[in-house]
């Protein structure tokens, strides 16, 4: 069922690039944007700091978007029938990560990547 974890990283890592722009939104006072400011002119603490915020979101996301799954997924399926639903949870979960990345709604992924 390591699927469901696996497909969960992709939205876990955006979600954690938009908890860094929220951050920057509030200690800038305006959106981040393309090189306004780009992120290693920001400082080192702003990075310090939040690290532990931004992993708490991610590891947050895998477990909604990864364990929820396995548990309601071991109880109500039958076994058999576990893997090709994990492997469609995966296949799932990471075209909407790659969608989330590649549509980029806020610019976020766009800006940390700068």
């Amino acid at each position: 069922m390591a699927q469901f974890v696996i497909g969960s990283l992709p939205v876990a890592w955006w979600a954690g690039c938009v908890v860094s722009a929220i951050r920057a939104f509030r200690f800038l006072g305006y959106w981040p944007s393309y090189g306004q400011p780009d992120p290693k002119d920001l400082p080192q603490t702003f990075w310090s700091n939040g690290e532990p915020i931004e992993i708490g979101v991610s590891i947050l996301i895998v477990a909604l978007l990864g364990v929820v799954p396995v548990l309601i997924l071991m109880r109500r399926a039958k076994p058999l029938l576990w893997i090709p639903m994990g492997l469609a949870g995966l296949v799932l979960l990471w075209t909407i990560g790659f969608v989330l990345l590649s549509a980029d709604p806020w610019g976020v992924v766009e800006w940390i990547v700068d």
